[in-house]
């Protein structure tokens, strides 16, 4: 989900919200990412794994993204098509087991958080 920039403190909040509101509205769910133009991203996940391993993948996507800008221009999916995607039933498995992966390995490092090996090898989480 996008918001297009607006000025920090209550006015960005409203957006925010008024931005949720109408997303959830249109796809039934909240979104996973929240990207604030000049502002940054938000990541939202039931845990905190799973809000770093969104991260990782906005991240992976930009990466992505940029080496296809460089080469040419993106040539992006329809509708229909992530929906189709979205949809199937080997998907939803996978955003299931993905989950249910995330929240018991949290459960079991003792509160910390575990990171994804692509965040590792950014350098988030070895300070601990």
């Amino acid at each position: 989900m996008f918001v297009p920039y607006v000025d920090p403190g209550l006015p960005l909040a409203v957006a925010i919200r008024d931005e949720v509101r109408r997303y959830m509205d249109e796809q039934g769910e909240a979104p996973k990412v929240i990207l604030l133009q000049n502002h940054g991203l938000i990541a939202l996940g039931q845990t905190p794994t799973e809000a770093l391993n969104i991260t990782a993948m906005c991240v992976k996507a930009a990466k992505i993204f940029t080496g296809t800008c460089a080469v040419g221009e993106p040539v992006f999916m329809s509708p229909e098509d992530i929906k189709h995607i979205y949809f199937r039933p080997d998907e939803i498995y996978r955003r299931q087991m993905f989950v249910r992966c995330a929240f018991i390995a949290s459960a079991t490092t003792s509160r910390r958080p575990i990171f994804s090996p692509s965040l590792r090898r950014a350098g988030v989480g070895s300070e601990t």
